[in-house]
């Protein structure tokens, strides 16, 4: 899961910016180890800091923007940071996907118990959300405007 920046900084962990590794160009990871993160908590976990460049919106004020999260994790496994970025990054996607689809098209209450009907519901729900979101970034325009095409010809 992710854990917000200032609770690992409060582990008063000393950094050493040669440990720090490149993710991919705007990615950087650093592994911590396994460390007890929330005082709280009696457990120890694995720990990767993420520092995450990010480029601001078109016509947007801001300028670029960095993103730091860490990820903690207690997997039977041990993964490299990479490895770890990559699964969080790839669940991170997929919860996305349904906090947006429970929005006008209300994925989240399925129609069946079967999963072959659940599975067409949920390909049913993606098709018609990225058409109306192809639909608002390509054909509908701002209040005001006007769109300029050529009248058709009848014969």
């Amino acid at each position: 899961m992710a854990a917000r920046y200032d609770w690992i900084l409060a582990t008063g962990i000393p950094l050493n910016e040669s440990k720090w590794q490149r993710c991919d160009a705007k990615t950087r990871l650093y592994e911590l180890g396994v460390i007890r993160v929330i005082s709280t908590s009696p457990h120890c976990f694995g720990t990767v800091w993420v520092e995450k460049e990010q480029d601001p919106f078109p016509n947007s004020k801001s300028q670029q923007k960095i993103s730091r999260y860490g990820i903690i994790e207690r997997l039977p496994f041990s993964p490299t940071p990479e490895e770890l970025h990559q699964f969080y990054h790839g669940r991170q996607t997929i919860e996305q996907f349904f906090k947006e689809s429970t929005g006008p098209f209300n994925a989240g209450k399925l129609p069946s118990q079967k999963f072959r009907g659940n599975q067409a519901y949920l390909q049913l729900v993606t098709i018609a959300e990225n058409c109306c979101v192809l639909f608002k970034k390509k054909v509908s325009l701002p209040p005001g405007k006007r769109l300029q095409c050529p009248p058709l010809e009848t014969v």
